[in-house]
């Protein structure tokens, strides 16, 4: 009998073992991690580069064009700028009644040097649907200074609804 309680307890003890064996997570191989493709569009207006990769995730410029100068300015800028989804009640008005606009306009020389890094614009009434759109107004500066600039970096001026 006491060689049967054994050859029990060994068949048991060996159950168990191999349970708890069973039971630790076995090393996972590592896994392969996949290339995304990103397409990147690239704006120009006039002899300038324009960068709107940071407002992307509300705004997505349609198209473009450049206003001859008038008197002493320099030429006028406008984009339409299309939603890309819907804005909140709140987010939208915010856009309308922040300092400025919702956008910071940042000039670069082609070394990337700031030129002028809050550059004045303004926006027409922001609608809150996805595809309205705004026109966003850039008075560029005199053509002596502007001849300067190669990049205009549109950035977000708040993290609200963007």
């Amino acid at each position: 009998m006491k060689s049967f309680n054994v050859l029990i307890a060994s068949v048991a003890f060996g159950f168990i073992a191999s349970a708890a064996t069973a039971q630790q997570p076995q090393p996972q191989e590592p896994q392969r991690t996949e290339a995304k493709k990103q397409v990147t569009v690239a704006w120009t207006l006039g002899d300038q580069s324009w960068d709107f990769n940071d407002i992307r995730t509300a705004y997505e410029p349609v198209k473009g064009y450049l206003e001859p100068p008038r008197g002493n300015q320099g030429p006028l800028a406008v984009w339409k700028l299309r939603l890309v989804r819907d804005f909140e009640e709140g987010a939208a008005k915010l856009h309308e009644e922040i300092r400025g606009t919702p956008f910071k306009i940042v000039l670069l020389d082609a070394d990337r040097t700031i030129i002028d890094q809050d550059h004045p614009a303004t926006i027409t009434v922001v609608p809150s649907k996805m595809d309205d759109t705004i026109e966003l107004y850039v008075v560029m500066p005199e053509p002596a200074k502007l001849k300067e600039v190669k990049i205009v970096r549109v950035q977000k001026r708040t993290d609200v609804g963007f």
